[in-house]
């Protein structure tokens, strides 16, 4: 990852956006991703702890924090993300998302690398569309290193050999020309 990646997503969470696909959704991520992840939510005992890595503006965890209202969890959910998110500034496009905004903590520019939680005191560990950017070593090492006995960590990822990942790659060495 370049060192200028987190500022463009910086800029890009400031702008609101809940998704890394603003398009394809007209709120936060639903049909298959949000069984998905349902799934997963299912698995987890009430007060239990999420980590939402790579989380953007914290998609994943609102889901998280959706899901443990509904199904009176009570879990407490974290979403960290190496750019400079701000739970907050999604109010202006999602107001009514304020509750469950303001049930997440938010540990903005902490990148999954860096991330300082206590060992095993996280329950489930998340990311959709966000870990495989990082340094995987690093960030697998201090996966496993926050996760409780029993834990799991989910995510959704590009393949390799998608498309969109080619097309990240391009990108990624034609900002480092400029």
């Amino acid at each position: 990852m370049s060192k200028d990646t987190p500022n463009h997503w910086s800029n890009y969470w400031q702008q609101g956006n809940l998704t890394s696909l603003p398009s394809g959704f007209s709120g936060n991520y639903d049909g298959e991703f949000l069984a998905f992840w349902e799934g997963q939510f299912a698995k987890l005992q009430p007060g239990a702890r999420v980590l939402d890595v790579c989380s953007g503006n914290g998609s994943i965890a609102l889901l998280a924090s959706d899901y443990s209202r509904c199904h009176s969890l009570d879990l407490r959910v974290s979403a960290t993300d190496a750019a400079a998110i701000d739970g907050s500034r999604m109010l202006g496009n999602h107001p009514q998302l304020r509750q469950h905004l303001e049930a997440n903590e938010f540990l903005p520019q902490t990148p999954l690398e860096k991330l300082a939680l206590a060992p095993e005191s996280i329950d489930l560990v998340t990311s959709q569309y966000g870990v495989e950017y990082t340094r995987w070593e690093t960030s697998a090492a201090n996966i496993v290193r926050v996760l409780r006995p029993g834990g799991c960590f989910a995510m959704v990822c590009h393949s390799a050999d998608t498309r969109i990942l080619q097309e990240m790659e391009t990108q990624r060495t034609e900002y480092g020309q400029i």
